[in-house]
């Protein structure tokens, strides 16, 4: 997947982008409906919103789990050059979930990369 595409912006300022997030479950049969916080503070550049809004969208036809899917918007974020914190809020089961993604360096794995038997 190619890196989001990025637009000038010397704002000094800190954004936070809520939207709806939706994937299929992996496990059980069944569409998860969710919420994506991300939140970035500007340095030379900011995200197109469009472009990640684009990006959002893609995932409602993959089938990853809650905690991949944050990683990999995490990950997709930091190789755009953006340094973002991502949280996910999901109603699943009953409870209550929230996933926080980690600048830690992983590499990123499309959900259509996942290693055989996963």
């Amino acid at each position: 997947m190619e890196p989001l595409t990025v637009v000038p912006c010397t704002a000094a300022v800190t954004v936070v982008a809520t939207a709806p997030l939706t994937h299929r479950c992996p496990f059980v049969d069944e569409t998860d409906y969710g919420t994506v916080t991300i939140a970035w503070t500007v340095t030379d550049k900011t995200p197109e919103l469009h472009d990640l809004a684009e990006y959002l969208a893609y995932y409602s036809s993959q089938e990853v789990s809650h905690e991949d899917i944050t990683h990999q918007i995490t990950q997709h974020l930091i190789q755009s050059g953006i340094d973002a914190q991502v949280t996910t809020t999901w109603q699943t089961a009953g409870i209550s979930i929230t996933v926080q993604g980690v600048s830690d360096g992983t590499v990123l794995r499309e959900p259509d990369q996942q290693p055989e038997g996963a």
